[in-house]
């Protein structure tokens, strides 16, 4: 055992933890006589079949005994008994029916999402024949565990009616014990109520008893269904603009029988603080025993990597249960380690992803009686809200607070990006799918990903892979973009939600904060009575709707009086959030803010689809953008493969079929418009027009994305005389695709990075250029650094080059003063015409242009140039574009940026670059490409349906050659010759 030093260890007892509203046992008349009754507790800590063996075992320390009731061994049939086919469990009625070519095509095929509209229509009923072993028998309990079942169903084994679920957010315990047959065969069935049909009916029953809770219809657009604000399952499984309407239903997590003797451990939460020289640990089990239980408790915490114990104590305990309330009995164990035991948990690029293992064991008579793990880390993270004049006494007093996240002390940039689902159907999301994801977010130099509240909490197998990767997890809570009804039985609901969500997910070091919803309420209630989509009543005006203010007291019940109160009471070191945007902060007032947008609080959501993306000038600078981003297409290669051929040309009704942004695809061709030259692709009318418009979208996303995400950048250390900047976080909307259709993610459905993606790579550095052509004309360049650490011995070097040459006409380079961490330093401000003028272009003087010789590391208005110009500065930027790049004291570039000095479309003497292409093969997984161009090539894209990554794409070829790696996803014997005929490369100039 560790002594515990310095630290005093205190041991304390919690018995019944005491919900807002007691959890009434809920009793039918069979129930009554059969004493029956249901748990809603956590799941174990391994994610999917991990835990589970194809007939029975026991587990890891051999107190229980877990009969797998998975496979494919199970039937579903539609409520009139007219389709009766084989199922998968854990699965999904699309899955199934896919499977068994009732549906003839996938899903994302088509318009599948309208032809198989009936799916979600119908009520199914899956069902299974099994033989428990008799060895069960001898379990004090056994129990039915449904970790997710999607959602509203009642289940019944050997005809006898077992529960009912109606969440999809948390894990059911049956007590089936009474109900079983050993050795003898059984029948186990789970009736599912069409998800349509029960968020129909609870509207219609809440509207007549209460009143209407908005919204009443979704945008047409969105092809979806109505009143997914009534049921606790994915919102957006009934339809957004962000992906297609499937609401699924089906066991879509792991299902089995359990069997124990007197005690099980179904929760252990984890919190520590640091002190002088220790951190104070506090670690509370909670234990389901339904006839009490006496014996010994250990705690040890050992260190991942090595196995090394830096924690073990043991303790005495008893256990007892409230059947009245069906609450779990719990025990903490408060104590403390040596700080110089200890590892910190840091995020990505600012530390290392130290992790422990916490292993809680129950004891009888030296027996092992229960035991769960969970990954711990030792961390600190703070949500500091305080007024800026506090912080800065140079900043007036009324400028606002700050909102950022400090780690172990040391304020963080946010830089990330939102989670939408992964697969709009909940079970054919794979582990080898969140690897990738998580993977490349890290590469992409992310250190945060917030879950967004219209989708689902994410696995067990998520989380740790989070803990590890050093990405830190903004979790919304469920609920997204609506009003939600509060009466009693719905409240019952979330409230299991959310203490099941909150004891799962509180202990891993990733977890950064709680919000409480995704789109501030107050705006939201607003909007129904002015915006047609959310379907006001067109007789109805907000200033005699007499509930309005039941709205309000009912946001407060909802999210203060349950997730608050729930957050605060199992998660206290966790950071807490009402809404995103949360606007201005108030201690103790629970109210959604009235301005939720203002920028000199809180976080921010911007979105902006009707003005030149690429000038930063349109954005506003908040403290804190939680959400902002661009539109695009996927790549035609991703399109082709769900669409028919004469389906793919702009704007066929399948393109604008896979379009569920209201006008988005106008958007998406309007802002696009700014930049190149569209009506001979628009019209074109075939599948290379649609290519080249596809890639058009992405190059307009990628420079959009990069131009707003650098002035969040740029301003983290900067406030400007209205108040605005000391911006700390950029979260843009959204990292990946929930199907193959239009929105707004950098990564394709499949994983196919984007185009943006690329671009995210290098805006996200840790050290930046950012280069800058105001609308005064002067040429400004600021480095940027968030990377923890001081940098310095760096040099910018800049470029003046032609379109006509490969070779930049003028070069600068200029010594980088010091950067500190979380600073922006402006390294260059220059009139853009004294730049110009180190050049000679079309239409100018024939003159002698002398430049005097100063030191490299001179200011450029330092240079004295003799030069008689003939034409206005303007006429020369379209012949010309800057690049500025960043060198480490090695000569390694660290960041580089480019810019052009006027629109693409604009630019003369942009001649088609006839590029080429050598492909070598360097090994089974590598090959490398050298691009060759006969003059400057802008934006230029590689494009393979082959699986995997390009090391650069999307960039500008400024010289003669360029050499790009591509990294196949998984190793084949494919040849080079293969190879090359599947690469397509494509560039813009003037005649595109």
């Amino acid at each position: 055992m560790v002594k515990l030093r310095r630290c005093s260890m205190v041991v304390s007892s919690f018995l019944g933890i005491f919900a807002i509203w007691k959890i009434q046992r809920s009793t039918t008349n069979l129930e009554k006589s059969k004493k029956s009754f249901y748990k809603v507790l956590a799941p174990e800590n391994r994610y999917d079949n991990d835990h589970l063996a194809e007939n029975i075992q026991y587990d890891t320390d051999g107190h229980a005994k877990i009969f797998d009731l998975g496979g494919s061994d199970w039937t579903v049939q539609s409520n009139n008994g007219s389709i009766s086919i084989p199922a998968q469990v854990p699965g999904g009625i699309y899955s199934d029916l896919e499977r068994a070519q009732v549906l003839n095509s996938s899903v994302y095929f088509r318009f599948n999402d309208v032809k198989f509209r009936w799916v979600g229509q119908e009520s199914w009923v899956y069902k299974k024949e099994f033989t428990m072993p008799k060895s069960m028998k001898g379990s004090e309990n056994v129990l039915l565990n449904l970790e997710g079942l999607d959602t509203v169903a009642e289940i019944t084994l050997n005809e006898q009616f077992i529960g009912r679920t109606e969440n999809m957010f948390v894990r059911y315990r049956f007590d089936v014990k009474e109900h079983i047959k050993f050795a003898r065969k059984n029948t186990l069935e789970i009736a599912f109520e069409s998800p349509v049909l029960y968020a129909k009916r609870k509207f219609e029953e809440h509207s007549n008893q209460f009143y209407i809770v908005p919204p009443i219809r979704v945008p047409e657009v969105y092809h979806g269904e109505n009143h997914a604000n009534f049921i606790r399952k994915t919102q957006a499984s009934f339809g957004w603009d962000i992906g297609p309407s499937f609401p699924s239903t089906g066991i879509y997590k792991p299902i089995s029988i359990q069997g124990y003797q007197s005690a099980n451990i179904q929760y252990v939460t984890f919190n520590s603080m640091p002190e002088e020289d220790c951190w104070r640990v506090s670690t509370r089990v909670l234990v389901e025993a339904e006839n009490g239980f006496e014996g010994q408790l250990d705690i040890e915490i050992v260190e991942k990597l090595t196995g090394h114990i830096i924690f073990n104590v043991n303790e005495s305990v008893m256990f007892s249960l409230f059947p009245e309330n069906e609450i779990l009995d719990s025990f903490q164990i408060n104590g403390s380690v040596p700080k110089k035991d200890v590892k910190t948990w840091w995020p990505n690029e600012l530390g290392d992803q130290n992790l422990y293992i916490l292993t809680a064991t129950l004891r009888k008579d030296k027996s092992n009686v229960s035991s769960k793990s969970i990954q711990v880390g030792f961390r600190t993270i703070e949500l500091v809200q305080k007024p800026l004049h506090d912080i800065y006494q140079t900043i007036a007093q009324k400028a606002g607070d700050t909102f950022f996240f400090k780690v172990n002390g040391v304020p963080i940039f946010a830089k990330g990006s939102n989670l939408v689902p992964i697969h709009i159907l909940p079970e054919k999301v794979t582990k080898g799918d969140v690897d990738y994801l998580l993977k490349f977010a890290k590469t992409s130099h992310m250190n945060m990903i917030r879950v967004w509240g219209g989708g689902s909490y994410q696995s067990e197998y998520f989380h740790r892979k989070a803990d590890e990767l050093g990405i830190l997890v903004w979790q919304d809570f469920m609920f997204a973009c609506s009003m939600y009804p509060v009466n009693e039985d719905f409240l019952k609901n979330v409230q299991k939600e959310i203490f099941h969500q909150v004891r799962r997910l509180q202990h891993h070091p990733s977890l950064a904060t709680f919000s409480g919803n995704n789109e501030n309420e107050v705006a939201l209630v607003d909007n129904w009575y002015n915006t047609s989509h959310l379907g006001a009543p067109k007789n109805v005006r907000s200033n005699d709707f007499a509930n309005v203010s039941q709205y309000f007291d009912d946001y407060n019940l909802l999210y203060d009086q349950v997730i608050r109160n729930i957050v605060i009471q199992e998660a206290p070191d966790t950071p807490w959030m009402t809404s995103s945007p949360i606007g201005k902060h108030e201690i103790g007032h629970v109210n959604p803010s009235t301005n939720p947008m203002d920028l000199h609080y809180g976080d921010n959501h911007f979105y902006i689809r009707t003005k030149n993306q690429w000038q930063p000038g349109i954005y506003p600078i908040p403290r804190f953008m939680s959400e902002y981003g661009f539109q695009s297409f996927p790549s035609i290669s991703t399109l082709e493969k769900f669409a028919y051929d004469d389906d793919l040309y702009f704007p066929s009704r399948f393109i604008n079929h896979r379009q569920h942004g209201p006008k988005a695809n106008d958007e998406l061709v309007f802002t696009a418009a700014f930049h190149f030259h569209l009506d001979r692709i628009i019209h074109q009318r075939d599948p290379e027009g649609l290519a080249k418009l596809l890639y058009l979208a992405q190059v307009n996303q990628a420079e959009s994305l990069r131009t707003e995400t650098e002035l969040l950048r740029r301003m983290v250390s900067v406030i400007s005389e209205e108040g605005h900047g000391m911006t700390m976080g950029a979260l843009y909307w959204q990292l990946n695709s929930i199907w193959p259709g239009g929105c707004l993610s950098t990564f394709e459905h499949g994983g196919k990075w984007k185009l943006a993606n690329y671009a995210v790579e290098q805006m996200f550095r840790p050290v930046v250029v950012v280069l800058d052509v105001t609308s005064e004309e002067r040429v400004k360049v600021h480095v940027v650094n968030d990377g923890g650490t001081l940098v310095s011995n760096f040099t910018l070097h800049i470029e003046l080059q032609k379109y006509s040459d490969l070779h930049a006409c003028f070069q600068q380079t200029i010594a980088i003063p010091p950067v500190a961490h979380l600073q922006s330093i402006e390294v260059l401000n220059v009139g853009l015409e004294t730049i110009l003028d180190q050049c000679s272009f079309p239409g100018k003087s024939e003159t002698t242009t002398q430049t005097a010789k100063y030191p490299e590391s001179a200011p450029l208005e330092s240079l004295t140039v003799t030069t008689q110009s003939t034409s206005e500065p303007d006429y020369r930027r379209i012949f010309s574009l800057l690049t500025s790049k960043i060198f480490n004291s090695q000569s390694e570039i660290i960041s580089q940026r480019t810019k052009l000095l006027s629109e693409p479309k604009e630019a003369l003497g942009l001649i088609n670059p006839r590029l080429s292409l050598h492909v070598e093969r360097i090994s089974n997984v590598i090959f490398e490409i050298l691009i060759s161009t006969e003059s400057v090539a802008l934006f230029v894209a590689l494009d393979t349906p082959i699986s995997g990554r390009f090391s650069d794409n999307g960039f500008h070829l400024l010289n003669a050659s360029k050499s790009v790696i591509f990294h196949v996803d998984n190793g084949s014997d494919m040849s080079v010759e293969q190879f090359t005929k599947q690469l397509n490369v494509i560039s813009y100039y003037n005649d595109f």
